[in-house]
Protein backbone atom coordinates (compact mmCIF):
# COMPACT_ATOMS: atom_id res chain seq x y z
CA UNK A 1 0.00 0.00 0.00
CA UNK A 2 1.56 3.15 -0.75
CA UNK A 3 1.43 5.88 1.72
CA UNK A 4 1.48 9.93 1.07
CA UNK A 5 2.52 12.05 3.57
CA UNK A 6 0.33 15.02 4.18
CA UNK A 7 1.96 18.13 2.24
CA UNK A 8 2.59 20.96 4.83
CA UNK A 9 0.01 23.76 4.34
CA UNK A 10 1.34 26.46 1.82
CA UNK A 11 -0.07 29.84 2.90
CA UNK A 12 -2.73 31.46 0.60
CA UNK A 13 -3.05 34.76 -0.14
CA UNK A 14 -5.88 36.78 1.44
CA UNK A 15 -6.87 39.99 0.00
CA UNK A 16 -8.14 42.47 2.41
CA UNK A 17 -11.98 43.60 2.56
CA UNK A 18 -10.93 46.76 0.69
CA UNK A 19 -8.72 44.82 -1.69
CA UNK A 20 -12.22 42.78 -2.49
CA UNK A 21 -13.43 46.08 -3.39
CA UNK A 22 -11.45 47.13 -5.83
CA UNK A 23 -11.59 44.82 -7.29
CA UNK A 24 -15.12 44.54 -7.50
CA UNK A 25 -14.61 47.96 -8.79
CA UNK A 26 -13.31 47.13 -11.67
CA UNK A 27 -15.15 44.17 -13.11
CA UNK A 28 -16.32 45.59 -16.50
CA UNK A 29 -19.74 43.22 -17.21
CA UNK A 30 -21.90 41.21 -14.82
CA UNK A 31 -20.21 37.85 -15.67
CA UNK A 32 -17.60 39.13 -14.16
CA UNK A 33 -19.01 40.27 -11.12
CA UNK A 34 -20.92 37.12 -10.45
CA UNK A 35 -17.78 35.32 -10.70
CA UNK A 36 -16.59 37.07 -7.58
CA UNK A 37 -20.04 37.21 -5.66
CA UNK A 38 -19.68 33.07 -6.00
CA UNK A 39 -16.10 32.82 -5.38
CA UNK A 40 -15.99 35.64 -2.79
CA UNK A 41 -19.40 35.88 -1.29
CA UNK A 42 -20.63 32.57 -1.54
CA UNK A 43 -16.99 31.18 -0.77
CA UNK A 44 -17.44 28.85 -3.44
CA UNK A 45 -14.35 26.34 -4.95
CA UNK A 46 -13.19 26.51 -8.20
CA UNK A 47 -14.74 22.98 -9.06
CA UNK A 48 -18.17 24.50 -7.65
CA UNK A 49 -17.88 27.58 -9.92
CA UNK A 50 -18.04 25.13 -13.19
CA UNK A 51 -20.64 23.01 -11.96
CA UNK A 52 -23.02 25.16 -10.70
CA UNK A 53 -26.42 25.16 -12.60
CA UNK A 54 -29.05 27.90 -12.87
CA UNK A 55 -31.71 25.97 -11.00
CA UNK A 56 -29.08 26.16 -7.95
CA UNK A 57 -29.64 30.02 -7.18
CA UNK A 58 -32.88 30.50 -5.10
CA UNK A 59 -33.04 34.13 -5.95
CA UNK A 60 -36.63 34.03 -4.22
CA UNK A 61 -35.14 32.90 -0.69
CA UNK A 62 -32.15 34.79 -0.92
CA UNK A 63 -30.13 30.93 -1.26
CA UNK A 64 -27.45 29.58 -3.16
CA UNK A 65 -27.55 26.01 -3.01
CA UNK A 66 -24.48 23.92 -4.02
CA UNK A 67 -25.76 20.27 -4.98
CA UNK A 68 -22.40 19.06 -6.22
CA UNK A 69 -19.93 19.96 -3.24
CA UNK A 70 -17.16 18.71 -2.35
CA UNK A 71 -17.25 14.95 -1.85
CA UNK A 72 -21.07 15.48 -3.38
CA UNK A 73 -21.77 17.11 -0.30
CA UNK A 74 -24.83 19.43 -0.84
CA UNK A 75 -24.53 22.85 1.38
CA UNK A 76 -26.73 25.95 1.29
CA UNK A 77 -25.18 29.32 1.52
CA UNK A 78 -27.27 32.64 2.35
CA UNK A 79 -26.85 35.38 0.31
CA UNK A 80 -27.53 39.14 1.04
CA UNK A 81 -29.39 41.53 -0.89
CA UNK A 82 -26.71 42.94 -2.91
CA UNK A 83 -26.09 39.74 -4.01
CA UNK A 84 -30.28 38.56 -4.81
CA UNK A 85 -30.25 41.89 -6.90
CA UNK A 86 -27.22 41.16 -9.44
CA UNK A 87 -28.22 37.23 -9.61
CA UNK A 88 -31.61 37.97 -10.69
CA UNK A 89 -30.01 40.39 -13.17
CA UNK A 90 -27.69 37.70 -14.20
CA UNK A 91 -30.46 35.22 -14.52
CA UNK A 92 -32.65 37.25 -16.51
CA UNK A 93 -29.48 38.10 -19.10
CA UNK A 94 -28.58 34.32 -18.76
CA UNK A 95 -32.09 32.90 -19.59
CA UNK A 96 -32.52 35.20 -23.03
CA UNK A 97 -29.94 32.35 -24.31
CA UNK A 98 -30.56 30.01 -26.28
CA UNK A 99 -29.15 26.92 -25.06
CA UNK A 100 -30.15 23.63 -23.28
CA UNK A 101 -26.57 24.39 -21.55
CA UNK A 102 -27.66 24.09 -17.52
CA UNK A 103 -24.61 25.90 -16.70
CA UNK A 104 -24.73 29.40 -14.82
CA UNK A 105 -21.63 30.53 -16.08
CA UNK A 106 -21.08 29.94 -20.47
CA UNK A 107 -18.00 30.74 -22.21
CA UNK A 108 -18.08 32.31 -25.19
CA UNK A 109 -19.41 29.38 -26.85
CA UNK A 110 -22.22 29.02 -24.60
CA UNK A 111 -21.51 25.85 -23.17
CA UNK A 112 -20.42 25.27 -19.63
CA UNK A 113 -17.72 27.91 -18.25
CA UNK A 114 -14.65 25.63 -16.95
CA UNK A 115 -12.62 26.90 -14.01
CA UNK A 116 -9.55 27.54 -15.69
CA UNK A 117 -11.88 30.38 -17.82
CA UNK A 118 -12.91 31.71 -14.88
CA UNK A 119 -9.65 32.07 -13.75
CA UNK A 120 -8.90 33.59 -16.54
CA UNK A 121 -11.08 36.76 -16.34
CA UNK A 122 -9.98 36.92 -12.20
CA UNK A 123 -6.72 37.84 -13.67
CA UNK A 124 -8.26 40.15 -16.33
CA UNK A 125 -9.81 41.63 -13.67
CA UNK A 126 -6.89 41.94 -11.34
CA UNK A 127 -4.89 43.42 -14.19
CA UNK A 128 -7.51 46.64 -14.16
CA UNK A 129 -6.14 47.19 -10.72
CA UNK A 130 -3.05 48.53 -9.07
CA UNK A 131 -2.83 45.03 -6.71
CA UNK A 132 0.26 43.44 -7.16
CA UNK A 133 -0.59 39.96 -5.76
CA UNK A 134 -1.13 36.44 -7.80
CA UNK A 135 -4.24 35.49 -6.46
CA UNK A 136 -6.74 32.56 -7.42
CA UNK A 137 -10.51 31.61 -7.56
CA UNK A 138 -9.29 29.84 -4.17
CA UNK A 139 -7.59 33.28 -2.66
CA UNK A 140 -10.98 34.81 -3.15
CA UNK A 141 -12.59 31.66 -0.65
CA UNK A 142 -9.56 32.06 1.79
CA UNK A 143 -10.33 35.42 1.78
CA UNK A 144 -13.89 35.41 2.61
CA UNK A 145 -13.07 32.75 5.26
CA UNK A 146 -10.94 35.09 7.15
CA UNK A 147 -12.97 38.21 6.88
CA UNK A 148 -15.70 36.16 8.31
CA UNK A 149 -14.05 35.22 11.32
CA UNK A 150 -12.77 39.08 11.49
CA UNK A 151 -16.59 39.99 11.79
CA UNK A 152 -17.37 37.91 14.52
CA UNK A 153 -19.15 34.65 12.68
CA UNK A 154 -17.99 31.49 15.11
CA UNK A 155 -15.63 29.41 13.46
CA UNK A 156 -18.28 26.82 13.33
CA UNK A 157 -20.29 28.92 11.37
CA UNK A 158 -17.69 29.51 8.69
CA UNK A 159 -16.62 25.78 8.60
CA UNK A 160 -20.56 25.40 7.57
CA UNK A 161 -20.51 28.20 4.93
CA UNK A 162 -16.78 26.23 3.31
CA UNK A 163 -18.67 23.03 3.28
CA UNK A 164 -15.73 21.76 5.65
CA UNK A 165 -16.17 18.02 7.14
CA UNK A 166 -13.62 19.08 9.89
CA UNK A 167 -13.55 22.21 11.91
CA UNK A 168 -9.67 21.16 11.85
CA UNK A 169 -9.64 22.06 8.31
CA UNK A 170 -11.24 25.52 8.63
CA UNK A 171 -8.65 26.16 11.37
CA UNK A 172 -5.96 25.57 8.99
CA UNK A 173 -7.90 26.87 6.22
CA UNK A 174 -8.05 31.12 7.49
CA UNK A 175 -5.56 33.24 8.82
CA UNK A 176 -6.63 33.86 12.58
CA UNK A 177 -6.69 37.39 13.71
CA UNK A 178 -4.52 38.88 16.19
CA UNK A 179 -7.33 39.62 17.94
CA UNK A 180 -8.63 35.86 18.58
CA UNK A 181 -4.97 34.33 19.50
Amino acid sequence: MLHLEKQPYKERIILTQEEIQILYSKTKNLQEKIILHLSYGCGLRAIELERINTEELDIKNKLVIVEQGKNSKRRIIPINQTLQKDFTKYLHQRNRIKTKETALLLNQKQQRMKKHTALELLKKILKRTTLNKNITLHSLRHSIATHLLENGLSLENVKEFLGHKYLDTTEQYVRITKLEL
